[in-house]
């Protein structure tokens, strides 16, 4: 849907006339903030129109450059139209855009994640000797929370630390027997991809949980899950991929509910005994 608001604020930066449709292409998703996180080459292939046509559009707003029109649109997002005239967006009105965007990522990852393939990779990974929990910059809390909730369980869990990932000896002596679980999203790690690539050729087994069935992550994958990932501007939303690492934990306990049940009863006691909690 064609944000009208959107649409208002960046005819304000217009010095000539554009293309409606394709003025209606960015204000739409400008307003999902989605087209600061692309390159050239993907606006020009999502919008339809080839470099010559994009530079041409920037020009009527002023600037000569996509990272230039960038800064346009993020100023954009931080405005809003009032009987006054534009004024700074209130903070609270962006609260409401940060929590509706984590709700709709939530809403979306309940009418759309398969179970029957949480199953599988749940079974995947009792299977395999040992999990590598993949994550880089602001991906690693993802691979951290799921190292520590496969530990809780009694399964052989890591996540290496960067200095391994660059070290192509560490990767070089993962067993063909490991699962690695790599979370990806956008903007994707060049270095990352490198590091799956390697491993790929090696015969190590990977899932991906990233954005798009078309990220490069899922193309090196596999299976993958797609999480659904809208955020304001430069944030992170976490709230689906942690609810799948915690479904894909219960999975895990469902399937080995008495060890389970046996394992968290042990654990409560040792707890107990050592005092560790008010």
């Amino acid at each position: 849907m064609i944000t009208e608001s959107s649409k208002a604020l960046l005819q304000r930066y217009l010095q000539e006339d554009v293309d409606e449709n394709l003025l209606n292409y960015v204000a739409t998703n400008a307003s999902g903030h989605s087209i600061l996180y692309m390159s050239l080459e993907q606006f020009c292939t999502k919008a339809g129109i080839d470099e010559e046509q994009a530079f041409a559009f920037f020009k009527a707003f002023g600037v000569n450059s996509f990272l230039a029109f960038k800064r346009i649109l993020r100023d954009c997002l931080y405005c809003e139209n009032t009987e006054w005239g534009v004024t700074s967006r209130s903070i609270s009105s962006i609260a409401d855009d940060v929590l509706r965007y984590e709700i709709q990522n939530l809403t979306e990852l309940a009418a759309t994640l398969d179970c029957t393939m949480v199953r599988r990779l749940a079974q995947d990974i009792q299977k395999a000797g040992e999990i590598i929990a993949f994550g880089r910059g602001a991906t690693e809390p993802y691979a951290h929370n799921l190292t520590r909730m496969l530990r809780q369980l009694g399964i052989r869990a890591v996540q290496p630390s960067n200095r391994d990932l660059e070290d192509t000896t560490y990767l070089s002596t993962l067993d063909s027997s490991a699962l690695v679980i790599v979370f990806g999203f956008p903007r994707y790690s060049k270095d990352a991809i490198l590091r799956l690539k390697l491993l790929k050729q090696q015969g190590v087994r990977i899932v991906s949980i990233t954005d798009s069935h078309d990220s490069p992550f899922a193309f090196l994958s596999e299976y993958s899950f797609v999480m659904p990932m809208r955020s304001f501007d430069f944030t992170d939303a976490y709230a689906a991929g942690m609810a799948f690492i915690n479904i894909l934990s219960i999975t895990l306990a469902v399937l080995n509910r008495e060890k389970t049940l046996n394992r968290l009863q042990n654990r409560d006691a040792m707890i107990d005994e050592m005092n560790m909690f008010f």
